[in-house]
Parts: structure tokens; sequence; C-alpha cells
């Protein structure tokens, strides 16, 4: 345990969003002009700009868009704009449970799109009149369907024993690369319980809860889980943050992972693929966003440094880098930054990692983001003692 954790490069080449920001305001725009279709054409490019031509009409009023294990349905004409979504096919055996569950949704989770029982199946919807279209107002709508859409289908097919109405357009991994993500998840796994352990025999709470809560994030990032694995995934991580004394949090997150660890791999590896995705649940990140959310790391950071608390240093970045990924469509400046951190600081003594570490850290927050190497002889080395 005297060395910083392995890391894993994520299995994606990616993690920016297709967002196009600079299209909002020209969609606002539109709209406040009455131009209610080409207000909507906007908002589609400003999600990505590949939908409207793989998923619409040639006159570009109907949509048909796949997001996970649903497609969202689009119309729009000179009166009205509706939104659906075929959603599941009910199982009558648990359809009174079932149900309740839909009215949690509705109540709590959907603001403006409900779900309908029709015949025997469950469907998103919403309409309302032409003029209403804002554009803040449809996004949140199509994501709302997105995300409450995608993120209880496995849920109610494993526990109610609904049906899916669609089959998601999927990509599996090829068998060595199934084969080698599920081998690195278990090597993750090992290496969170055996130093979150260490850790407990130290009586350091805090420093085992940021070592295995990174380590769930480390996960995400690593594989992208689909399915029942990603709703348990995100389940833990909310769970994790509980108002709880820190050593049962620890001792559930451990559980949780002990139970990943001895999961029939077959089963893994059928959640382990790349899909289509319409709007996605995560943020588009900003450096500025960057550097807030980072903020009172970067204090803790030095002053740790200063008063000798290397690993702990380097295990609050680790987790906090991993958390950025995982709230965030990261923007490809900042993760080729993180990435090189991460390999360079992997497997290395506590007081290597940490200054490798920081040094990105403060560049991050100085606004620095081009590939120089570290100087000597700064602040940075002085804090570290070198």
């Amino acid at each position: 345990m005297n060395n910083f954790p392995i890391f894993h490069k994520s299995l994606y080449s990616s993690t920016a969003s297709k967002v196009k920001t600079e299209l909002w305001d020209s969609a606002l725009a539109a709209y406040d002009e009455k131009q209610y279709l080409k207000s909507f054409h906007l908002l589609m490019d400003y999600v990505n700009t590949e939908l409207r031509a793989k998923y619409g009409n040639a006159e570009g009023t109907v949509f048909k868009v796949p997001h996970g294990s649903i497609i969202v349905n689009v119309a729009i004409n000179d009166e009205t704009f509706s939104v659906s979504a075929p959603f599941l096919e009910v199982n009558q055996e648990a359809i009174v449970p079932l149900l309740r569950q839909v009215c949690t949704l509705n109540f709590s989770s959907l603001d403006l799109a409900q779900i309908y029982l029709r015949e025997n199946h469950l469907d998103f919807e919403y309409s309302c009149k032409i003029n209403e279209t804002n554009p803040y107002k449809i996004y949140y709508i199509l994501r709302e369907i997105c995300d409450i859409g995608d993120r209880y289908d496995d849920e109610f097919v494993t526990t109610f024993g609904a049906k899916r109405l669609y089959e998601p357009i999927v990509t599996p991994f090829s068998v060595d690369k199934a084969e080698n993500a599920y081998q690195t998840v278990q090597s993750i796994i090992k290496q969170a319980l055996d130093y979150t352990t260490y850790f407990e025999s130290k009586r350091n709470y805090s420093q085992a809860w940021d070592f295995i809560a990174g380590a769930l994030r480390q996960i995400d990032f690593y594989t992208h889980p689909q399915g029942q694995l990603k709703n348990n995934l995100d389940t833990a991580i909310k769970d994790a943050n509980a108002e709880a004394p820190l050593p049962g949090l620890v001792t559930n997150m451990k559980n949780f992972l002990q139970e990943w660890q001895t999961m029939d791999k077959v089963k893994f590896i059928e959640d382990l693929y790349e899909i289509e995705i319409f709007i996605s649940t995560k943020r588009r990140s900003s450096l500025q966003n960057i550097q807030e959310n980072l903020e009172k790391l970067y204090e803790r950071a030095e002053k740790g440094i200063q008063d000798g608390y290397q690993s702990a240093v380097a295990v609050d970045i680790l987790f906090n880098f991993y958390n950025v990924y995982y709230h965030n469509n990261l923007q490809e400046d900042v993760n080729l930054v993180l990435v090189e951190a991460l390999e360079k600081a992997s497997g290395k003594p506590w007081k290597e990692a940490t200054a490798t570490l920081y040094h990105v850290l403060k560049k991050i927050m100085d606004g620095n983001l081009a590939p120089t190497p570290a100087k000597k002889g700064g602040l940075f080395s002085r804090l570290i003692g070198k």
C-alpha cells in the first residue's frame, strides 16, 4: 500500500459532449421570432448535429430517435408539438406494484411528460401548442423522458417482469474486449477492497471512503456499463453519499463490490456494450464549471502537501477527478491532461504521485491546459519539498 493505485484508461476514446453550445441562442431567437419549426431544428442540432439527417423525415417534422432501449417520437406541425416514447409491455401478474411505481415517477420524477397505460403497455407522452415550444422547456421534456426511460426499463423488466417494446441499438463488445473488461474490473475491485481495508485498519475512514467511492466512479469511467449494471452502480454511488457514519458507508460499498466480485461473468458481460444516446444525463463540461467544482479541492491539496499528508492528498484528488468524469461529458482538453496525469501517477510512490496530480490540478485551476512539462523551482516544487 506504499504506491498510488493502478490507473486503467477508459474503453471509450472520447468523453466529450456532442452538444453545440453556439446554436442555443439561435434556437431561442428563432422561437422569439415565431419560427417554431426552425427553432426545434436548431435545438436538435444543438443536441447533436447528426440527429436530423439520421432520424428525421425529409420535411423535418417527424423524428424517431433512439435512446437506450426506448425510441423518442417527435411530431411537429403548424399547430401542435407532441412527443411520445413507447416504454414497456405490462406483465399482468405484477401490474399493481408496477403501476404503483409508475405513479411515483409521474408525481415525483416527471414534471411535464407523464407515463400512461395504453391497453397493455406504458408510454411516455407530452403535447402542447406550437407557440409553447420554448427550447428550454422542450429540451427539459426530452431529457426527462430519456433519463427516466433509460433508467427504469431494466429495473421494471427485472423486478416486475415487464417486456421491452423496442430492442435497443447496441454494439456489443468483442469477445476479447469483453473478457479484458471483465478482468480489469475485477482487478479494480480487488485493488479497491485491499486499499480500503488498509485504510480502515488505520481507522482512517475518511480516506477509506474517498478511495472506495472513487473506485465506484473508476468502474463507470472505465467501462460505461449499461442496463442493470449501470442502475446498480448509480444506486451504490448515491447511497454512499447518505447522511450516515463513514464506517457504515464504507462497509456498504465494500459489500457492493464483493457482490460484483462474485457475479456470474456472462451476466456481467451482457451489460457491457455501446448504445445510441439521444440526450445525455451528464452535463456538458466547461473549464469554468470544472474550476468551480475543484476550487475547494485545490485549497485542501495545497495545505495537505504543506502539512505532509501525501497519500491523503492523492486519494482526495483521485476521487474528485473520477467524480468530474462521473458527472460530466468531459471536454477533450481537460480529459487529455487528466488521463496523462493519472497514467503518470499510476503505481508510483505516494509522494511522486501526489506531485503529478497536484501539478495537473494547478494547471486546470490556472486555465493552462497546454501539454507542457512541469518546471522545477516554482511554487509547486517548494510545496512538495523539491
